[in-house]
């Protein structure tokens, strides 16, 4: 895939582990990269390189809060504490 580029899924707290794993099977599955998993207290979810169409269709699930799972969805990016 052209244009592919890396994004973090995070998912609310009470989501269950089935649903995140279950996201990542289709990630992979339409040609998507797992990254790096995040299953800390503050931060559950996973960084994925994928399509703009697909990150597109991902964000467009979670509009106005209205996934019962995914909290956002957003570009993988450096981020720097001062």
């Amino acid at each position: 895939m052209s244009g592919n580029k890396s994004y973090m899924i995070i998912f609310r707290n009470e989501a269950p582990q089935a649903e995140i794993d279950s996201k990542i099977r289709e990630v992979e599955n339409k040609g998507g990269k797992i990254g790096q998993k995040f299953e800390s207290g503050i931060l559950r979810g996973f960084a994925a390189t994928m399509s703009d169409d697909e990150a597109n269709q991902l964000k467009a699930l979670t509009e106005g809060g209205s996934h019962p799972h995914i909290e956002y969805i957003e570009p993988d990016q450096t981020m720097k504490t001062m």
